[in-house]
């Protein structure tokens, strides 16, 4: 705590005040300008979804391929063909694609049987150009004649800026 003992104490806290205040206002027009681009969620609920509905961005077979071309690049360990799956820009916790593809790289060395089953996909879409995927996955792992299960619930952001759905970040919820 200080004192206001000088005369040139209380003109430092009178800017200290304007240049909090200045920074409260900048903070909250950043708020502003990021809500604004959030997608807004409509007021009436939609109907339930097929497990696969349709979407302006890449129609359901489109999505089934890519989860078939996702799910068997993992299956046979095809590093090219999994990176395949997605963007340049992809970002999952603190690894960027090359990262990722590193980390991937010795989970498959790790694993040499990996058996991949994917459920319950759905899926939202949004004005720009990206979808949400979500669907439930089971890994059953094998490593030096130990076996390993684990599952859980996976949700992609996907670009189809290219022409081809990519993944531009995931994340894994265990179960």
């Amino acid at each position: 705590m200080f004192s206001l003992s000088k005369k040139g104490d209380l003109e430092r806290l009178f800017v200290l005040i304007a240049i909090i205040g200045t920074l409260i206002v900048i903070f909250a027009a950043g708020i502003s300008v990021c809500a604004k681009r959030l997608p807004r969620r409509s007021s009436t609920p939609p109907p339930p979804p097929p497990e696969i509905p349709q979407t302006n961005y890449g129609n359901e077979e489109d999505i089934n391929a890519f989860l078939r071309d996702y799910e068997r690049s993992i299956e046979d360990h095809d590093i090219y063909s999994l990176m395949n799956c997605y963007s340049p820009d992809f970002t999952k916790e603190s690894m960027n694609y090359d990262q990722y593809r590193a980390y991937m790289s010795d989970f498959f060395d790790q694993f040499p049987y990996i058996d991949v089953t994917i459920t319950g996909a759905t899926y939202e879409t949004y004005p720009n150009n990206c979808i949400r995927l979500t669907f439930y996955q089971k890994l059953h792992l094998k490593n030096n004649n130990k076996d390993y299960t684990d599952s859980g619930h996976v949700q992609m952001l996907l670009s189809n800026d290219s022409g081809r759905l990519q993944i531009l970040s995931e994340s894994w919820q265990a179960n």
